[in-house]
């Protein structure tokens, strides 16, 4: 039904359900209604719904409230079915809600009114009414998973289920004369021939078929029945044989010969051979064989060969076998003896503790005198028989040494407290023996003890000590180095000590005792230095002067000529009298040099000494020499001008006029002939 509830606003109309239906209302557009025709309200003209299904005791029930027209009676439970639009036709299923049939497997059926049924599931067959039914299976026949189905009929078998209300135990079986049954699976078929036979029987054999399937025939064998022995015979009767001493059986040996550690022989094997059995003795041992009892054997256990003989044992040790008891039961009860001339007990089943001392007995081994005849002492360190040849010489005291099976090499050190050591001691030294052969006797030697130095054979050493040089509480401990100066240790003996002397060093002179020189000089005489004389006046047969030694003073020392000579050369020679002339001009000469402060010189001065001579030989000397006569001669003529000495040595005057020559440059000329004319005189006599 439309509705417009404001005419004088436009858009507000809507549509109402119209009754019985209901539903909300909608502004412009259709409403939902629901109109549910089972529980409306009946109307006349038209079929009521829910009057038509509760007359017949059934459910009105509206599946489309939208639609009219889907209404529906519906059969109460535990009865079923439904109508449209009217009474439906009720049915009442027994089997709806039955669980006695599912719970053993099986299906419900309700065929007719008058109850329901439990039927079995195929393959199984049965039912029964209104209880669960029996249900049976025979799986030869039936097909399912675990039947038989051809698994017995294509081995050409009988199938038999022995239980129809189980499964899986059905069996196949061998048609006769096969035999052979399998549970579940077809038969391994077997043909036993050996069933009814009675060839291996008769003669108390067994007849064994080792193939019983059905295609193997003709293969059966006769079998030695136990205690017998034998190869089996194949379709015929086995050649048996019984030994009594490995078989068991009434007769036979058993352990008796084993027991009595015996070897058992039976000599004839055929079973109807018994009670022949024999025990016989098992090598080493010797018996003869006794039948069916334990055989008398002897057996010598220090002569055999067995896992209880002595063996080498014995022997090993050099000594004897022999046997307590010769029969072959008593074993173990050998013994070894000691053999001459070694000495002790025996010992059963082992070696006897034999005593040997090789340094007493005599054997072949033994010591006899060798060490005696050395005057050594002999001693067996191992006295024990089979301990030989260690046997050695030891040296008598206080010699030391051994040697074995040989006289020793003797060492005696002389220097031991009982023999040379105190004499060494008591001197403070140290002995010492080089040689410590026996033999060599009397050469051992004090040595000094460090810091000193020095030995001595046979007695206390003279000992030297350098206290320049060592080590000591009294030596100079580098003070001489500290001042620069050598040490001189003038008493080198170990007594003589705090002698030692520091020396100035070269080329001073000067020296301290204990201590540190402090008065050094320097004599130029002496001494090598720049300043020193250095021999120039001894080479000229004079003396050397420093009339001041301090290092300060250089160059002050000079040639003085040895008393009584005549020609002076130098400051400090004594005054010539055998002519004043040459004095005088000596003397100015003198003077000369000390105006020039010229150092001193020795023969280099010759040459100076010319210009004071040069009046002497000018003009005399040119006159008187002619270079036509031999230098010889010459040289007399010179000789003979007035201040000469008539006793001068021709060498002495040939060098004072060589060096007056070289000075003077009127007489430069003469030079080569002057100094040939000294050489000329040097080799014949003086000129007198």
């Amino acid at each position: 039904t439309c509705v417009d509830p404001n005419f004088n606003l436009s858009g507000d109309w809507r549509c109402e359900c119209s009754a019985p239906a209901a539903g909300v209302p909608v502004v412009g557009a259709p409403a939902a209604c629901i109109f549910d025709e089972c529980t409306a309200e009946c109307t006349a003209g038209r079929v009521c719904p829910r009057a038509a299904c509760t007359a017949a005791q059934q459910d009105c029930v509206d599946e489309n409230t939208a639609v009219d027209g889907t209404w529906w009676c519906v059969c109460q439970p535990p009865a079923a079915g439904r109508q449209p639009q009217g009474p439906a036709r009720c049915v009442l299923d027994e089997c709806a809600g039955n669980s006695v049939c599912a719970a053993h497997g099986q299906v419900c059926r309700d065929d007719d009114a008058e109850g329901w049924w439990c039927a079995c599931v195929e393959p199984w067959k049965g039912k029964a009414k209104n209880r669960a039914a029996v249900c049976s299976l025979d799986e030869c026949t039936a097909a399912c998973p675990s039947c038989a189905g051809s698994a017995c009929a294509a081995r050409r078998q009988a199938c038999t289920d022995p239980n129809f209300q189980t499964t899986g135990d059905w069996k196949c079986s061998c048609r006769p004369p096969a035999t052979g049954v399998a549970v579940g699976q077809a038969a391994d078929c077997a043909r036993d021939e050996c069933r009814n036979n009675v060839m291996c029987s008769r003669v108390g054999q067994l007849c064994v078929d080792p193939d019983t399937s059905v295609d193997a025939l003709g293969n059966w064998q006769c079998e030695c029945s136990p205690p017998t022995m034998g190869k089996p015979a194949r379709r015929a009767t086995a050649v048996c044989i019984l030994d009594e001493c490995i078989s068991e059986c009434p007769t036979c040996a058993g352990m008796t010969c084993s027991d009595g550690s015996q070897e058992c022989q039976d000599p004839h094997k055929t079973p109807r051979a018994l009670n022949d059995w024999q025990c016989r003795c098992p090598p080493p041992a010797r018996g003869l064989p006794k039948t069916r009892a334990l055989a008398s054997c002897i057996l010598d256990e220090c002569r055999s060969d067995c896992l209880t003989c002595a063996g080498t044992t014995c022997e090993g040790a050099k000594q004897r076998c022999q046997e307590g008891s010769t029969d072959a039961t008593s074993l173990g009860d050998w013994e070894c003896l000691c053999v001459p001339p070694a000495t002790g007990g025996r010992r059963v089943a082992a070696p006897a503790d034999c005593v040997l001392d090789e340094c007493k007995a005599s054997c072949p081994t033994c010591a006899k005198q060798v060490c005696s005849k050395a005057g050594q002492q002999c001693a067996d360190a191992n006295t024990s028989a089979a301990s030989l040849e260690d046997w050695e010489c030891r040296c008598a005291a206080p010699a030391v040494g051994s040697a074995v099976k040989a006289a020793a090499a003797c060492q005696l050190d002389e220097c031991l407290p009982c023999l040379h050591a105190e004499v060494c001691r008591a001197a403070g030294q140290r002995c010492v023996d080089f040689d410590t052969a026996s033999e060599s006797r009397g050469d051992w030697v004090c040595e000094c003890s460090l810091p000193a130095t020095g030995s001595r054979r046979a007695a206390p050493a003279e000992c030297r000590m350098d206290e320049c040089t060592a080590e000591c509480e009294t030596c100079q401990q580098r003070t001489c180095e500290a001042a620069g100066q050598p040490c001189v240790d003038r008493d080198t003996r170990a007594v003589s000590l705090s002698d030692w002397e520091c020396r100035c060093a070269p080329p001073l002179t000067g020296r301290a005792v204990g201590l540190a020189a402090t008065d050094c000089a320097l004599d130029e005489c002496e001494s090598l230095c720049d300043t020193c004389e250095r021999g120039m006046c001894a080479a000229a047969g004079q003396s050397c002067v420093d009339p001041d030694p301090s290092p300060e003073v250089r160059s002050d020392w000079r040639c003085e000529c040895p008393p009584q000579s005549f020609w002076c050369r130098a400051e400090g020679d004594p005054e010539v009298t055998a002519d004043g002339d040459l004095a005088g001009h000596l003397a100015q000469h003198r003077a000369a040099r000390r105006a020039a402060a010229e150092p001193p010189r020795a023969a280099a001065s010759y040459a100076v000494m010319g210009q004071a001579w040069r009046g002497l030989f000018t003009p005399q000397s040119t006159a008187a020499y002619d270079e036509s006569r031999p230098v010889w001669q010459n040289t007399q003529v010179l000789a003979a001008i007035p201040g000469t000495p008539p006793d001068l040595p021709d060498a002495s005057m040939l060098a004072t006029l060589l060096n007056v020559v070289l000075d003077t440059p009127d007489f430069f000329y003469t030079t080569v002939g002057v100094t040939v004319g000294i050489f000329a005189v040097l080799r014949r006599p003086r000129i007198r």
